[in-house]
């Protein structure tokens, strides 16, 4: 039998068996062609048993279900159907069938066919609400495939949203499910820090099943926005990951980084017995890592692709943020409409990196308010960081630099070369004990051409970034032997908010010691060591123990990579036009505030602070 005539015989029936009672969304099957493939037409309201025999009726000749999507075409009473065959929407497989239920609706996504969503015409209306058809009375007869008087099925409209998964009201974290219908995108996959409650959301389930996300995209390297990768593809996600270059090949670093110190710190609870979980087991492993990495797909700035294979109209473009090597915002264009997900923002005539780039528009804008109640201190040309180096060789003592390995450690080298070039620090032995961070060095030095213009010259390469005396530690033992030396000297270790890492066995030795001093040179997000220290507490407990703090914490803002509250209104400035929308994430809920009320005040753009797990449908026509 024609799988035409199957399907518009199940179509006839549709009424009938609504009268039977029970809405539950299902799908109607028939067979396809000679192959006999059954197709699946959806979302009808069928009860569910009628579905099921409906299906049973099916599997005597292929029980293998192919997905379709469709379209009402006002100019002729017909139902359009879009075979899927290999993961594409649209293609060539077009069957046209005379529709037997005239006011049937079925579920579409205009957006994401080849189809113009302006063929929709008169029929267009019929989308834009949930419809919901009376079923025939009981005994009431059925004329023609259906009733006298009106007769609908329930249909829902297919709308574009926007979950906030992470990196809402905090600064970790960060995911954003953009919801297509028919496709999911997740923008940045990061990791969640600091305070346990926001820890333990790396354990829970994820919001939705990972096989269902068709790509991810991430806008740059650092763990709060790419460190959940392993445990998303851990958990069967499947799909390409599309990032710079440059973040590539950051993610080679620090994602096996990362499950090292996973299952490092399993090891650590289990041998010590300090988990409350026995065994203690890691977040996700050096092989989820591995198979994280192989999905990656580098594409290079400015160059818009496509993310999903055969479906047209859905597009990313990476754009230079200037936060770090490989950083970008991600715009992602759904037909002629644009969502820029600003990533992290960078800031303006810095070393190492480049200013920002500017953007003109976006129709949805999600910016970053990490530093949206204040700013940063004034570049005083590295006065500050001059006189607590000479301070601390003045005592005797040790400079402990709790450092992000990709970043902020070559910007602290950059300066500490610079003051030791023109000879206004004492010449210290520099200890970069971190192989992460140095493995970085050479990544940025490979690609200086994207770096600031100051480091740029071929002549200096890497060499802008090392002083007289820089030693670089590789193993664990040299790491053992540096922890223990009293020597006067500088160390750079991470991670740079003390959750984690080589840094914290150089602490445990330097805190109780008055001649030392601890400089943080990033934020500190609340509940990390970091914090804790910077406002001043009097222990702080690591490897299971409290160890008291007798030296000197300083903290210097102006080295840090996120743009603040000026920085960030400048960028918006270059906006022609306002975003219908602007939504405010990366930020606590002070910085969240005080930047909504600049926007709303200065801009007089539309504003909303986005909520963990709060849904928005996104207005895109």
């Amino acid at each position: 039998m024609d799988g035409l005539v199957a399907l518009s015989q199940h179509l006839s029936q549709l009424p009938r068996m609504l009268d039977r009672a029970g809405s539950t969304h299902a799908l109607v099957t028939a067979e396809h062609n000679q192959r006999r493939k059954p197709i699946l037409a959806g979302a009808f309201g069928v009860r569910q048993t009628v579905f099921q025999r409906m299906l049973c009726r099916e599997k005597r000749h292929d029980a293998r279900p192919r997905h379709i999507l469709a379209k009402i075409s006002h100019e002729v009473a017909q139902v359009i159907f879009f075979l899927r065959t290999d993961g594409a929407v649209g293609e060539k497989h077009e069957r046209v069938l005379p529709r037997q239920t005239p006011d049937c609706v079925v579920r579409v996504d205009p957006r994401v066919h080849t189809l113009a969503g302006g063929e929709l015409g008169a029929r267009g209306s019929q989308l834009c609400c949930e419809h919901r058809g009376t079923r025939p009375e009981r005994g009431e007869k059925i004329r023609g495939g259906h009733r006298d008087g009106a007769f609908t099925i329930q249909c829902t409209t297919v709308t574009t949203s926007l979950t906030f998964l992470g990196a809402a009201g905090s600064v970790t974290g960060s995911k954003h499910l953009l919801d297509l219908g028919d496709h999911r995108i997740l923008v940045d996959c990061g990791l969640f820090q600091g305070l346990k409650e926001l820890r333990l959301r790396n354990w829970a389930a994820f919001p939705i099943d990972p096989s269902r996300i068709d790509a991810v995209i991430l806008t740059h390297a650092h763990l709060d926005h790419c460190g959940y990768l392993p445990r998303l593809v851990g958990q069967g996600f499947r799909g390409r990951v599309f990032c710079t270059p440059g973040t590539r090949d950051l993610c080679t670093l620090v994602l096996p980084d990362s499950a090292r110190i996973q299952e490092e710190d399993a090891r650590q609870a289990n041998k010590h017995r300090y988990s409350k979980h026995v065994p203690a087991e890691p977040l996700y492993t050096a092989i989820d890592a591995a198979r994280a990495l192989d999905r990656l797909q580098p594409v290079g700035y400015n160059r818009p692709v496509p993310v999903i294979p055969g479906v047209p109209g859905i597009e990313v473009e990476f754009i230079n943020a200037g936060h770090l090597l490989g950083s970008a915002y991600a715009r992602v264009r759904i037909g002629d409409k644009s969502i820029l997900f600003g990533g992290d923002l960078g800031r303006y005539g810095r070393p190492v990196l480049p200013d920002p780039t500017p953007v003109t528009e976006a129709d949805i804008l999600l910016v970053e308010s990490t530093y949206g109640d204040r700013l940063h201190e004034r570049d005083d040309d590295g006065e500050r960081l001059a006189r607590i180096v000479t301070d601390v060789a003045v005592r005797g003592g040790r400079l402990i630099v709790p450092s992000f390995a990709i970043g902020r450690v070559e910007e602290v080298l950059y300066w500490l070369k610079r003051l030791e070039d023109q000879r206004r620090i004492p010449v210290l032995p520099v200890y970069l004990d971190s192989p992460m961070a140095l493995a970085a060095l050479q990544l940025y030095t490979g690609r200086i051409a994207e770096l600031d213009e100051e480091v740029r010259p071929a002549s200096r390469l890497v060499t802008a970034f090392y002083t007289s005396r820089t030693v670089t530690i590789a193993s664990v033992q040299q790491s053992k032997d540096l922890v223990t030396s009293r020597e006067p000297a500088i160390v750079i270790a991470s991670s740079g908010m003390a959750t984690g890492g080589r840094v914290l066995h150089h602490l445990d030795a330097a805190l109780p010691d008055p001649r030392n001093t601890v400089l943080f040179v990033g934020f500190q997000a609340a509940g990390t060591r970091g914090r804790v220290l910077c406002d001043g507490a009097k222990q702080v407990k690591m490897h299971g123990q409290f160890v008291p703090v007798a030296a000197r914490i300083e903290k210097i803002d102006s080295m840090s990579a996120h743009a603040d509250a000026g920085e960030i209104m400048r960028w918006l400035s270059g906006f022609v036009r306002p975003p219908s929308m602007t939504y405010l994430v990366h930020g606590e809920d002070g910085p969240l505030q005080a930047l909504a009320g600049r926007i709303a005040s200065e801009r007089q753009w539309p504003v909303h602070i986005a909520k963990y797990l709060e849904r928005v449908e996104l207005n895109l026509s």
